[in-house]
């Protein structure tokens, strides 16, 4: 008797959209909040160059002009509820000057290691909503654009899981390999929304793996045509490029995979980014990695591509300060990688533990987590301190490039 793959495939997919279903469900009868809102007072205390006096005047300011704040009712007074989106216009109001006015174009980050299980999914995602939702980041109002390019779809589930049960037209694969798509169809039709206003997503899907295989060949075709870009530079002519201006970082996480769409990867980004968790097999193949980087690199430019890459940050995560196994393998990544983040994410359950509602540890509130409150603020807290480190150190190599 012959397995009936077609028949599990297809419960299979019922099975996704039945998970899917059941968590906006629980969502919708916990009242689900989702981002967090703040008072006056928490906007003056938490974020920089905002005081009691100014945040009063630019909110009666807005106001005046026809801006509407949501209150929430406390006793018989009326308290804001300021969503980042509002604290981005009290910003505006006050004339801070925002990343885009000093830098035109995206810089492009990729996560990159050939590791699975390194928590690489889960840094893309929280780092990429830290950028937007860290107090000390909001007046830059950056623009974000996560990039899927793992035929799992990991990154897609943590932003938008409803598009992780069907397929999907225009992911970063399918527009690398169609050089006729506009800026304005890529927009339109590749990026879809995500819990965190400003954080575009471009979803995958399973048929990017089918592409990654037949690279050389669709590639040859595009070539039979008349395109002459090169085999590793599609992803950057094609969509990168087209798009640079309308965010100011790009975020790319493939799988992990040593595949031609880790390889476009490598010649469009910027910035790389390098998970390393402590324990002994993560650190053996992390090593092995950066020990391979080179071949890469060659393998691109025979191929007639060039890699600019500004800067290579790597950092710990799954990682435990107090135990001294963990201590001896960031050791030997800080005597390997040129650039370590001082910053790290900690071995906290609530990492885990929010995936299962489709979450991460800034967009869940305490009162819809069902775990350790303590875990779930670290958690939080270590994403918001890594954000800043790694925007910092960005911000440091672009002027050391001018």
């Amino acid at each position: 008797m012959s397995v009936d793959f077609n028949a599990m495939a297809l419960r299979a997919k019922e099975s996704l959209r039945e998970l899917s279903d059941e968590v906006d469900l629980v969502k919708a009868e916990i009242n689900f909040e989702g981002l967090p809102t703040y008072t006056k007072a928490a906007v003056y205390k938490n974020f920089p160059k905002l005081s009691r006096t100014s945040v009063d005047k630019y909110i009666s300011e807005l106001e005046s002009e026809g801006y509407q704040f949501k209150t929430k009712q406390h006793g018989s007074i009326g308290v804001f509820k300021l969503t980042i989106e509002d604290i981005v216009k009290i910003y505006e109001r006050k004339g801070e000057q925002k990343w885009r006015d000093k830098h035109s174009t995206a810089q492009v980050i990729f996560t990159s290691s050939l590791k699975g299980g390194v928590t690489k999914t889960v840094s893309t995602v929280s780092i990429a909503q830290g950028f937007r939702l860290n107090p000390e980041l909001v007046k830059e109002d950056l623009r974000i654009a996560v990039i899927d390019m793992d035929p799992q779809g990991s990154a897609t589930m943590f932003l938008n899981h409803h598009y992780t049960i069907n397929s999907f037209d225009y992911t970063a694969a399918q527009i690398c390999i169609n050089p006729q798509l506009s800026k304005e169809e890529i927009l339109k039709n590749g990026f879809v929304d995500t819990t965190v206003p400003n954080v575009k997503l471009m979803p995958a899907c399973i048929e990017d793996g089918f592409i990654a295989s037949s690279w050389m060949k669709l590639h040859a075709e595009l070539k039979d045509e008349g395109y002459s870009t090169s085999t590793y530079d599609l992803l950057k002519v094609n969509l990168i490029d087209k798009i640079k201006h309308d965010f100011d970082f790009i975020f790319l996480d493939t799988g992990p995979h040593l595949d031609a769409l880790l390889l476009n990867s490598l010649v469009a980004t910027n910035f790389m980014i390098m998970p390393a968790p402590p324990a002994h097999v993560d650190l053996h193949s992390t090593l092995t990695f950066v020990e391979r980087i080179p071949s890469l690199l060659t393998q691109i430019k025979e191929y007639g591509s060039d890699v600019d890459i500004t800067g290579f940050y790597g950092f710990m995560t799954k990682f435990t300060a107090s135990r001294e196994e963990h201590r001896t393998s960031q050791r030997h990544y800080i005597k390997t990688l040129d650039d370590m983040l001082s910053e790290y994410l900690p071995n906290l359950e609530a990492f885990n533990k929010v995936g299962q509602s489709y979450e991460t540890v800034l967009t869940i509130q305490g009162k819809d987590y069902q775990g350790s409150q303590q875990s779930l603020s670290k958690a939080a807290e270590s994403v918001r301190k890594i954000s800043s480190a790694l925007f910092m150190q960005i911000e440091r190599d672009l002027e050391k490039v001018k």
